[in-house]
């Protein structure tokens, strides 16, 4: 964690700049009746929440992206392009061709020109919507689209194509491109004197997604704030840039531009002291990225922290100077971010609440902490076999769970579905990672053909009668108007075996979480055994197996499970999740 603190300048800052609009994309949801302060990760209510989802979860993606989580950005901001993508397409009027793929589709959209808020609220058309099937194991190209298309010329004037940019995202979550940001993350644990040089283009692809996204979802707002009549400020917004416009500060001294500041010890809070401006890149502190969990992210001093950053800015929301001045861009930004982050902490404790309230006496706040050591442990130990392991598929595999382990358990502290979509990445690289120990010949032939998906790796590990939890995970990595959210939270449930049925639908996507992470340190430690080294295999065992994970080959009961999860092959996800656009929305609006 302490490494976050450290990295440069020009990482933090290019993570930050696609966040520029959030300041005016704040105030004007703010003017047509939305609160700040609602729940981040639910995409539910009126267009302008729906639109609120979608700036939350820009912030999300660029704040796992300062984490140097980049399967988990990458993730949130490859939903966030196909989401909104869909939508301009559906304002504009068009809909997907039988047997499109996806990013030809998105191409046509963003090519098409622009169509005015004022005239055309946006709606959606669910037929050919193509969501992307699981057993099919669509797999997205990097290439630019055959068909004739336009690019999209952002603020600072970098065009970017959204084909490629879904494409890369793809690369990147399927453990293809950026192996290197992989390795730095898990293996050299960010050390900010190491940066590998894909890591630059690592951050730029999630940056160009975020503007996309964020390009789409103004659209969508100032469209709110004119039906509200409130067109001057619908126009204010349509005319703010997409990235940072001010130049960046010069770079000196290690004082961060904030203030104030929380110390740490050994990886603990040990005080809070305030800190002086300064002249360098403004950065989010390091306490606003941590987990929410009691003695990280929702520490009290944390929490205080947070909330003073908030109100400093809602008072710039009411056109205030709190300093006395006005802020740079990046200075403002992190305003935003912190504020952000402050709503989510109000969800983490509202959450810890209802957990409260659920098992009364029997709550034990220090379990949370337990769990997140647990979970922890697993994600370090992959990636230690990460960097132990010779084959560099099996290195990438490994980083990769690693990584996208981390982010879902983080995400999953949030109560944000994604964290599911993270644990569709930890699976497939798991089964990867079992091939490359069972069968090589096998491995190295997936690892040759294209066409290859993560059904296909599933099913050479011996793990085919996973595929319904498969299907439930892979339907949290989209967002289009035939997502079913809630059936895949239904199926998850159901796949927990001799679950209360009044307390399943809350325990489903932790008890997914645990599955995951227990399939993936029981191939870690049997890959290390195999490989490397039985000591270290032992310790590790006895280690886990301390902390409550069933690390020992037990095939029997293993099997019992997996025969469970496929009885539900067949079980419907039942209706489409996601909202449909229509044409009147009138009614609809705050």
């Amino acid at each position: 964690m302490e490494n976050l603190g450290r990295l440069p300048d020009w990482y933090v800052r290019n993570s930050m700049s696609p966040l520029a609009p959030v300041t005016l994309l704040d105030g004007t949801l703010r003017d047509v009746g939305i609160d700040i302060r609602r729940f981040p990760a639910s995409f539910h209510g009126t267009w302008a929440e729906h639109a609120a989802w979608g700036v939350a979860s820009a912030v999300a993606a660029a704040r796992l992206l300062l984490a140097g989580q980049l399967v988990g950005a990458a993730t949130i901001a490859r939903q966030q392009v196909e989401r909104w993508g869909l939508m301009r397409a559906s304002v504009n009027g068009l809909s997907r061709d039988p047997g499109e793929s996806i990013q030809d589709f998105l191409a046509r959209a963003w090519s098409h020109p622009e169509t005015s808020v004022a005239a055309d609220m946006p709606h959606e058309r669910p037929a050919h919507s193509g969501s992307i099937d699981y057993e099919l194991g669509d797999r997205d190209s990097v290439e630019e689209p055959r068909l004739d298309h336009s690019h999209v010329r952002l603020s600072d004037g970098s065009e970017v194509c959204p084909a490629v940019v879904y494409g890369l995202l793809s690369e990147i979550m399927h453990g293809d491109a950026c192996r290197d940001h992989l390795r730095w993350e898990s293996g050299a644990l960010l050390n900010p004197a190491s940066v590998p040089a894909d890591s630059a283009f690592a951050v730029s692809v999630v940056a160009d997604a975020i503007s996309l996204s964020l390009r789409e979802v103004k659209f969508m707002i100032a469209a709110t704030a004119i039906v509200k009549d409130k067109q001057g400020r619908a126009a204010h917004l349509l005319k703010s840039p997409e990235r940072f416009t001010s130049p960046a500060p010069h770079a000196g001294n290690d004082e961060r531009a904030s203030e104030e500041r929380l110390a740490f010890r050994n990886g603990r809070i040990v005080r809070f002291t305030p800190a002086p401006l300064s002249a360098d890149v403004s950065r989010p502190p390091l306490w606003a990225l941590m987990p929410l969990l009691p003695r990280e992210g929702l520490d009290p001093a944390v929490l205080s922290a947070l909330a003073r950053r908030a109100k400093v800015y809602e008072s710039v929301l009411d056109r205030k100077r709190p300093a006395g001045r006005l802020y740079r861009d990046d200075e403002l930004t992190t305003l935003a971010f912190a504020s952000h982050r402050y709503s989510s902490t109000l969800g983490g404790q509202k959450m810890m609440e209802r957990e409260r309230e659920h098992f009364g006496t029997d709550f034990n706040v220090d379990n949370l902490t337990s769990r997140g050591t647990s979970h922890l442990l697993v994600s370090e130990l992959a990636g230690l076999a990460a960097g132990w392991a010779t084959n560099d598929d099996v290195l990438t595999a490994s980083a990769l769970v690693a990584s996208s382990l981390r982010s879902a358990f983080w995400l999953w502290l949030e109560d944000d579905d994604r964290a599911m979509a993270l644990l569709r990445c930890s699976l497939e690289q798991t089964a990867r990672v079992r091939v490359w120990r069972l069968k090589p010949t096998r491995a190295a032939k997936l690892e040759r053909s294209s066409a290859t998906s993560p059904k296909d790796w599933l099913n050479a590990a011996g793990w085919k009668r996973l595929a319904p939890l498969a299907r439930a995970l892979s339907e949290f990595s989209h967002a289009q108007s035939d997502s079913r959210w809630d059936g895949a939270r239904g199926l998850l449930a159901a796949l927990q075996v001799d679950a209360d049925p009044e307390t399943s639908p809350f325990t489903a996507r932790g008890s997914a979480l645990d599955l995951v992470t227990t399939l993936a340190a029981r191939e870690t430690v049997a890959t290390i055994r195999a490989e490397h080294s039985t000591v270290i295999a032992d310790s590790a065992t006895s280690l886990l197996e301390s902390v409550g994970f069933e690390v020992a080959p037990d095939d029997s009961s293993l099997s019992a499970l997996l025969d469970h999860i496929w009885s539900h092959r067949s079980a419907s996800l039942g209706p489409n999740q996601f909202p449909t656009f229509e044409r009147n929305l009138s009614d609809r609006l705050p």
